[in-house]
């Protein structure tokens, strides 16, 4: 997603759990790994874990001198790319 000079990508990465070895207890379960990188022109990259929230990604948008208009337009854009799985309530 891009707004003004701002870039968000949200990589994913497939990663499979599996029980340790001749475990009798415990299941291979499939996960995904999400990681969050905002770049902004001029100032280089900026990454978050992958257990970011909205709230640490707004303090680091805000961290960059984001506005709030252009925090709730990223978080809309977010949402309508399937990257953010959380309800916007704008008022």
């Amino acid at each position: 997603i891009s707004h003004g000079s701002l870039t968000i990508r949200v990589e994913s990465t497939p990663m499979v759990s599996q029980p340790a070895p001749f475990s009798r207890v415990g299941e291979t379960v499939r996960d995904q790994r999400q990681e969050v990188l905002v770049e902004e022109k001029g100032t280089g990259l900026m990454t978050f874990p992958s257990a970011s929230n909205v709230g640490d990604i707004a303090a680091a948008l805000n961290r960059l001198g984001v506005t709030p208009r252009d925090i709730i337009s990223i978080f809309q854009a977010l949402k309508e790319a399937g990257a953010l799985r959380a309800e916007l309530v704008i008022i």
